[in-house]
This record gives structure tokens, C-alpha cells and sequence, in this order.
């Protein structure tokens, strides 16, 4: 398993990140996607016999107000199934990004999704164990208070 992060520039904060690979093996897996301080960390496995490469993105903005970065509780995740972990953003905040950890170093359990909930306050992962133990995951969300004011009026 590789490790790859990508700091945010100091006086700005984390409301995302991501990764990509160049492979379409499926011997080359992402296994965890999520923040930690003020970067975006991403853990994945390459069982090919190619050389792959594996680019890692964080998103970061000025200063947002309520930003919060959450932490769930770990789940269990049974051995040979995939299992959905969800996150939700406290009050009125929205989800700016998320991700999961996974606390195994087991190259057959992958990250299979990740994206905001349909309401956009929360985020939800979902994960594959296809091993033959159980897996510990912790899932992420990363939230903020949008305006609702209107842009003002052009001039006439």
C-alpha cells in the first residue's frame, strides 16, 4: 500500500480532495480518501506487475464560516461484503467535501464510492471487504455555512 497527501497553503482551509490514477487494472485500487489536518490523504494498493501513477488533489478555499471538520465513529465492516458509511454535517452547515479511512493494510478492501448526499448535507462512502476478516472504517465530512443572500443588482 502507497500513502499520498497534498497540503493546503497555510491561512487557507480543506473543503476537499480526491485522487486518480493512470491505470484501468483492476489490480490498482483506492482504498481510503479523506482529510487529515489541513491536507487530503489517499492510501491505495498496486498488486499489477505495471508501474502506475497515482495524483492526489485537496481543495482548499479562503477562510469558510461554521467550516467544521467531522469525524464518525469507526464501523465494522464484515468480512466479503461492502457496506455503506455515512456521515451528516451538524444544524443548518452543508457538506463541502468527505471521504472515508480505512483502518486495514488488507489490499482487497477498496473504496468503491464516495460523494455528497442528495440533499447536500452529508456525505456518504461505500466500501468493499473482499477478504476474509472484518475491516474498521471512519467515515469523513468536511462542512461550512453558505449564504443565501442574493448577488446585488447591476447598476444602471
Amino acid at each position: 500500500m502507497s500513502k499520498a497527501s497534498w497540503p493546503c497553503p497555510a491561512g487557507t482551509e480543506l473543503t476537499g480532495g480526491g485522487a486518480l490514477t493512470n491505470s484501468l487494472n483492476p489490480h490498482v485500487s483506492l482504498t481510503d480518501d479523506y482529510p487529515s489536518g489541513n491536507a487530503w490523504v489517499v492510501d491505495y494498493n498496486n498488486e499489477s506487475n505495471q508501474t502506475v501513477y497515482m495524483y492526489t488533489a485537496a481543495v482548499c478555499s479562503s477562510p469558510i464560516a461554521g467550516y467544521a471538520v467531522d469525524e464518525g465513529s469507526q464501523l465494522r465492516v464484515a468480512a466479503g461484503v461492502g457496506t455503506t458509511a455515512s456521515l451528516r454535517c451538524p444544524g443548518a452547515e452543508v457538506a463541502l467535501g468527505g471521504g472515508l479511512e480505512v483502518n486495514t493494510l488488507n489490499p482487497n478492501v477498496n473504496l468503491g464510492a464516495t460523494a455528497p448526499e442528495a440533499d447536500g448535507l452529508g456525505w456518504t462512502n461505500y466500501e468493499v471487504d473482499g477478504t476474509t476478516a472484518a475491516a474498521g472504517l471512519n467515515p469523513w465530512v468536511l462542512c461550512g455555512s453558505v449564504s443565501t443572500a442574493s448577488p446585488a443588482a447591476p447598476a444602471s
